[in-house]
C-alpha cells in the first residue's frame, strides 16, 4: 500500500530524481507521470525542421518507453498528457483519441502497472470509450469542474476500480481558503467520495515566478500543501475515505521550454519539514552555474540548520560534496531539479512514515 503520489513532470530532470530514490522510498510511492510533448533536438532547433503529428507522436512514445525503463521499471504509475499534445494536435483538450493512443501503448509496456489518470471533463465526454477500454483508472478533478459531480456519479456509479485526483493546483495566502472550502465541498458527497478506491489530494505552493523576489539569500517560504494534508486527513476520517497525500514538488506547475535568449538562473530549491528554502543566483549569461558561485549557495544550505546531511538522499550528498569542493562537477539546470526534486520526496516519504 502506497502513501504518496507525488505529481511529476516526465523529463530528464525529474525522471533521474526518480531513478536516484532509495529502493525502500520506490516502494512506498506512486507517482503521476505527466506525459509533456518531446522537445526539439538541437539539430533540429537549427534547421528549424518541424516534424509531423505521426512523428511527434511516434518519437513521443518511444522516450516514453526508454524512459520508463531507465528510471521506474517493474512499477505502478499513474500518468496523464500534458495539454501540450492537444494544442500541437489542434484538438480540444477533452479530446480523446490522442489519449487512447497513449493508453493502449502503456498498457504494452507496462501492463497492468501503468494507470490512465483522465481529466473530469475527458471522461465525461469521452466516458463510451474510456470505460470500455480500461478496468483501473483515475479521474482528475479541479476546483474548476466541482459543478460536474452530479455528472461524474451518473457515469461512475456501476465501476468498481477508479481512483480520485482532487487537483487544488497552485494555493497561496490569496486563495488557500477558498481552496480548502472547495475540497471540503467536494469530500462531503457522500455519493461521490464513496465510489473511489483512493482519493488523493494535491496542490502545491512553490512560487510560479521568480519575480520580486530577492537573490543570492535563502529565502524561507511557507508549505501550504501541509495544510492541505492535515484538512485531508481531517475530512478522510469526518467522511470515511482513504486518502492519500500528494503534491507538485518544489517546481513550477507549468511546464516551460528553453528557448535562445532565455534568462535561465541558478535555482537551489530546498524542503524543510514545514517550509521551502529557495536560493536564486545569477543568470547563466552572468556566471550563474559556475562552479564558485554554485558551491557558495550550497555552503550557505550546508551551514544551515535545516541541511539534513549528506547521507539524507541523493541529491544531499551532490550539495555537500558541491559546497565542500568534493567534486568538480556543479551541475546544470537539469540535474539542479533532479536534485531537489530527489531530496523534496525522500523528506516527504519520511514524514509520512511517521504519521499515526
Amino acid at each position: 500500500m502506497f502513501n504518496y503520489v507525488p505529481i511529476i513532470k516526465w523529463k530528464e530532470g525529474e525522471q533521474n530524481a526518480l531513478g536516484y530514490l532509495r529502493s525502500s522510498t520506490k516502494n512506498e510511492i506512486v507517482p503521476m507521470l505527466v506525459i509533456p510533448l518531446p522537445n526539439k533536438t538541437k539539430t533540429e532547433k537549427k534547421e528549424k525542421k518541424l516534424k509531423s503529428n505521426d512523428e511527434l507522436l511516434k518519437d513521443g512514445k518511444n522516450k516514453l518507453a526508454k524512459s520508463i525503463l531507465k528510471s521506474w521499471p517493474d512499477r505502478q504509475y499513474y500518468f496523464l498528457l500534458d495539454d501540450s499534445w492537444y494544442t500541437q494536435f489542434n484538438q480540444s483538450n477533452y479530446s480523446n483519441e490522442l489519449y487512447l493512443d497513449f493508453v493502449d501503448f502503456t498498457t504494452k509496456i507496462s501492463g497492468k502497472l501503468a494507470i490512465p489518470c483522465f481529466n473530469a471533463n475527458c471522461f465525461i465526454d469521452n466516458y463510451k470509450h474510456i470505460n470500455a477500454d480500461n478496468n483501473h483508472f483515475c479521474i482528475r478533478i479541479t476546483t474548476e469542474e466541482i459543478t460536474r459531480l452530479e455528472k461524474l456519479i451518473s457515469l461512475l456509479t456501476k465501476l468498481n476500480d477508479v481512483d480520485l485526483l482532487i487537483d487544488l493546483q497552485y494555493i497561496n495566502s490569496n486563495n488557500l481558503e477558498s481552496s480548502l472550502f472547495i475540497l471540503e465541498q467536494i469530500c462531503k458527497s457522500s455519493k461521490f467520495i464513496s465510489i473511489f478506491n483512493k482519493v488523493i489530494i494535491s496542490s502545491c505552493s512553490f512560487p510560479q515566478s521568480t519575480d520580486n523576489l530577492d537573490r543570492h539569500k535563502l529565502l524561507v517560504l511557507p508549505r501550504y500543501e501541509l495544510q492541505v494534508h492535515l484538512k485531508s486527513l481531517e475530512l478522510s476520517q469526518r467522511y470515511g475515505f482513504n486518502y492519500i497525500f500528494s503534491d507538485h514538488g518544489p517546481l513550477s506547475i507549468k511546464s516551460i521550454e528553453y528557448t535562445p535568449g532565455m534568462k535561465t538562473s541558478f535555482k537551489l530549491r530546498y524542503t524543510t519539514d514545514d517550509e521551502y528554502l529557495f536560493y536564486i543566483g545569477y543568470t547563466m549569461a552572468n556566471g550563474g552555474f559556475a562552479f564558485q558561485n554554485v558551491s557558495q549557495a550550497c555552503n550557505v544550505l550546508v551551514n544551515s540548520k535545516s541541511y539534513k546531511g549528506q547521507s539524507f538522499s541523493y541529491g544531499d550528498d551532490k550539495i555537500y560534496k558541491i559546497a565542500n569542493n568534493q567534486t568538480t562537477s556543479q551541475g546544470n539546470a537539469t540535474s539542479w531539479i533532479t536534485n531537489s526534486l530527489n531530496h523534496h520526496i525522500e523528506l516527504v516519504e519520511t514524514s509520512l512514515k511517521k504519521e499515526p
